[in-house]
């Protein structure tokens, strides 16, 4: 420790430890670190952070301004999102089951489309900035260490994530928003700004 920090340090040596427990082989745990600009940052003061998947070899990282990146075998490639624009049938949505707010904040959607959760939090954005997925319905929950991390991924890979407003979460504050256990907050992420609007129009319908 030093006596004048400059910088946040977020890390979870594995994120998805309860699945590995279960299945070490085949699980898609992995750990996730990041480096944040100042001791009290904003979800957009990342400077670099990642998430590396083990079973599978896959380091998703991202670099400020410098884009989304997946590195597997030596190779990098450029991470997007699927860019749907539009909430159809089509759509490929994860959502966090583990919390029951989040299954009654996000009950129209899940009982309405097609919805899975592969219980890790990484896999969820990895997944999502990399395009195989389109929404992740969450919200905050055990110090969100994952969204804090993932959140650049996510943005530089031409995702957004937003509250319950559907404002993005960028200029809040990590270590005050959502932090509080007993009053969550919406953290949903999707591959474009139109298909979040459309959810959360979705979502406000009476």
């Amino acid at each position: 420790m030093v006596d004048d920090p400059k910088f946040l340090v977020v890390l979870d040596g594995l994120d998805g430890s309860y699945r590995f427990r279960d299945d070490w082989k085949n699980a898609r745990s992995g750990t996730i670190f990041g480096i944040f600009d100042g001791v009290n940052p904003l979800y957009d003061d990342y400077l670099i952070s990642g998430f590396y998947e083990h079973v599978n070899n896959k380091l998703y990282f991202v670099e400020k301004e410098k884009g989304a990146w997946v590195m597997s075998d030596g190779i990098v490639d450029k991470l997007a999102t699927s860019n749907v624009l539009d909430l159809s049938d089509d759509v490929k949505i994860y959502a966090d089951f583990y919390w029951e707010f989040d299954q009654q904040y996000y009950r129209k959607i899940i009982s309405r489309y097609r919805v899975s959760d592969p219980a890790i939090a990484g896999v969820y954005y990895s997944d999502l900035s990399g395009g195989d997925c389109d929404v992740v319905l969450r919200c905050s929950g055990k110090q969100n260490l994952e969204m804090m991390v993932m959140y650049g991924v996510v943005k530089e890979a031409g995702g957004v994530v937003i509250d319950k407003n559907g404002e993005d979460i960028g200029n809040r504050k990590y270590l005050q928003f959502g932090q509080d256990e007993d009053n969550k907050e919406v953290m949903m992420a999707a591959a474009s700004k139109s298909l979040a609007n459309e959810v959360v129009k979705f979502l406000e319908k009476k």
